[in-house]
């Protein structure tokens, strides 16, 4: 085997041999004379040969991942949901409300525009954040940017943000809410709303407002326990402003049926 000395040798008393244009780009690079004959490389290719090798990401899908990996940071999905799709959503025939609330979520999905939205309400465990977070899933699935997220989560997530030690800030949340293709807000009506004697607005309902209002003429769908009669009185001054931005060019679907959980108790 030839050491390395006497190759580096051998490469210092290679002569040029000529030139020779890339058959690739067009680039013309230098020949030389080698035992193996006249040999040589256009730098340009080779080295983008290598570097496709090492199968890195391009600038666009390091910043996309980047910016779903910031999403994700706020998506916390539970054991039931977590394998949740229409398709497995099983309707109870004796209230047409739920098929009428599964076709919805299938037209939302496979007529989707990135312009209307929904609202899902009715009692707990009749599978509204079933197909909510179904619809989440399909979509982000397409390629798009997609958030669920419950109301009582958003708003811990934007209360943690005054701490002095958090390296996240209020308006980086607002920012990725307000760029999202899809923010779907769960069980809207679950957070505590401290009401005040001259029915001012509180902070829970203000940052909700915030970010409803930010959503206008961009999908959102919302799911809530809570009449619409219900949600305003919950909110006070800003309960008409929140529920008239929320139904917003949205299919509103008051589901009934059974606790399925209660149910299964």
């Amino acid at each position: 085997m030839q050491s390395l000395k006497d190759s580096m040798k051998e490469f210092m008393d290679s002569k040029e041999a000529g030139e020779e244009e890339c058959e690739d780009c067009g680039n013309v690079y230098k020949l030389f004379t080698t035992p193996h004959g006249d040999m040589g490389a256009c730098k340009p290719c080779e080295d983008k040969k290598f570097h496709d090798s090492l199968n890195l990401p391009t600038a666009e899908e390091y910043r996309n991942q980047k910016e779903l990996g910031f999403i994700l940071k706020f998506e916390r999905i539970t054991n039931d949901l977590s394998t949740a799709t229409v398709n497995n959503y099983k309707p109870d025939p004796k209230f047409g409300s739920q098929e009428k609330a599964r076709k919805a979520a299938i037209e939302f999905i496979t007529e989707y525009t990135g312009s209307e939205s929904l609202v899902y309400s009715g009692v707990p465990g009749i599978g509204k954040s079933h197909l909510s977070y179904a619809i989440n899933k399909a979509i982000r699935n397409k390629g798009y940017k997609t958030l669920f997220i419950k109301s009582t989560d958003l708003l811990d997530a934007i209360k943690q943000t005054y701490n002095y030690q958090s390296d996240v800030s209020d308006e980086m949340i607002y920012k990725m809410i307000d760029g999202l293709d899809l923010l779907v807000l769960d069980d809207i009506g679950g957070e505590y709303v401290k009401g005040s004697d001259s029915g001012h607005e509180t902070w829970a309902s203000d940052v909700l407002y915030k970010v409803i209002d930010m959503r206008l003429g961009k999908p959102l769908i919302c799911t809530t326990n809570y009449a619409e009669s219900e949600l305003i009185e919950k909110y006070g001054n800003n309960g008409p402003r929140i529920i008239s931005r929320m139904m917003e060019n949205a299919k509103g679907i008051r589901v009934e049926g059974e606790d399925q959980r209660r149910e299964r108790f």
